[in-house]
């Protein structure tokens, strides 16, 4: 299972929601057993989103399980840099089984700052954007280590061609058409310039159901990053490592486990470096572990540019590492699979091999049988990573498993993969 596998690579009074088959009203607070601090990926959508989320798969659970629960209400901490939530669980004599303090790291505001709504904006970026792709060699060099991930690169650019292809052909045939019926000009070309104008709106709206653009102004954030415009964003993870540091001292918990999903898989990287930089780090090492899911790593390590992401995946695999799981799919083609993101820039690959990866299949869970049908529901499979399952088709993997097993009591170094 998982947990063998890292142990042999790895070297060491408020409102309630009933969640099961009765309401639980919520206890007083007890000491925390485990603390998972979750940083989301490029998505503008933040902790309400999040927490709703996980209410609907923590009731899943409970119905699979037969376990029951009491989830609190979500609430800013850390001078507003986190939302938390806490999840209890209780035995038959009312000792805790199960505490677990759920932190959401806000970064969603850095997103919509950058969630670019405009075209015109996103047409002229892309161009900036293709052109490192595409006369650079950069989507060689991801083909070699992803051709799926080389795919998803194309297509909005695919996209956005077939768009405006169909637009000038669509005004040409209606504006040459609308020349033989004796219309005077420029009314007949007036007529195919508004015709070409409806095809890429409904082109630019089918594209934005489809999350095409999402995917789009993912990969333009992540190029950004490479570019060194992350400022903003080191700047927040600066006070994300301050803020995780004052919790736990102020509230200490046995376990801390850090999430990154999707791009929040480059966050996290960066946001445990920084936090190893910090003085009090040595307080919390021996208990915290990192877990990445669906991760995109090689997509901003592959950048000879992004020196100081670099300088953070050297910094991790310093003595002595925390233990890192890296869980992805080769049905999720958003993601990198299996790829080591080290070897994907060119740096001295540690010895022995860190991080340790997990392949688990994702189509099975929606009982996906075509590649036609895993590529038509690729942002479900993405977020199937933080979600629970059945266990004949989890693949061996069940988030909501991992953070909601029983608190490990007084053993501080014992990781939750464990």
């Amino acid at each position: 299972m998982v947990a063998a596998k890292l142990m042999a690579k790895q070297k060491p009074g408020r409102r309630s929601i009933a969640c099961g088959r009765e309401l639980m009203m919520e206890v007083p607070d007890h000491s925390v057993g485990r603390r998972v601090y979750y940083v989301s990926g490029f998505d503008p959508r933040g902790a309400p989103f999040y927490h709703r989320f996980f209410s609907q798969q923590l009731t899943r659970f409970t119905e699979r399980t037969g376990r029951v629960f009491s989830m609190g209400p979500r609430r800013k901490d850390g001078r507003g840099l986190l939302s938390r939530w806490q999840v209890k669980e209780e035995g038959d004599v009312g000792a805790v089984v199960c505490n677990l303090d759920y932190c959401f790291l806000h970064w969603d505001d850095i997103v919509r700052g950058a969630w670019v709504r405009d075209p015109i904006r996103l047409l002229r970026s892309g161009l900036l954007m293709y052109n490192y792709y595409l006369l650079q060699g950069a989507l060689w060099r991801i083909r070699r280590i992803s051709y799926p991930a080389a795919i998803c690169i194309l297509v909005p650019f695919g996209v956005a061609l077939v768009a405006m292809l169909l637009a000038i052909l669509a005004g040409f045939v209606v504006g040459s058409l609308a020349a033989t019926t004796g219309l005077v000009a420029p009314l007949p070309w007036l007529l195919a310039l508004t015709i070409g104008l409806g095809v890429l709106v409904v082109a630019w709206q089918l594209a934005e159901q489809l999350k095409i653009v999402w995917m789009f102004r993912s990969m333009q954030f992540t190029r950004l990053i490479g570019q060194s415009g992350d400022g903003a964003l080191r700047g927040r993870l600066k006070l994300h490592a301050l803020a995780i540091l004052e919790l736990e001292q102020r509230e200490p918990a046995a376990e801390i486990l850090i999430v990154g999903h999707s791009i929040g898989s480059l966050v996290m990287a960066m946001l445990a470096a920084e936090l190893r930089r910090q003085p009090g780090f040595a307080v919390i090492g021996p208990k915290l572990s990192l877990l990445t899911l669906g991760q995109i790593l090689p997509f901003l390590a592959e950048q000879a540019s992004a020196k100081t992401f670099h300088r953070d995946l050297v910094e991790l695999s310093l003595e002595p590492r925390l233990p890192w799981l890296d869980v992805s799919s080769t049905d999720d083609f958003l993601c990198f699979p299996g790829v080591d993101p080290y070897a994907s820039c060119g740096l001295d690959i540690p010895e022995p091999a860190y991080l340790v990866m997990e392949l688990i299949p994702l189509a099975q869970r929606q009982a996906l049988t075509s590649l036609w049908e895993v590529i038509k529901h690729q942002l479900g499979l993405h977020f199937e990573y933080i979600a629970t399952a059945d266990p004949e088709r989890s693949g061996g993997f069940d988030y909501l498993e991992l953070v909601l097993k029983p608190a490990a009591g007084s053993v501080l170094n014992e990781h939750p993969f464990s």
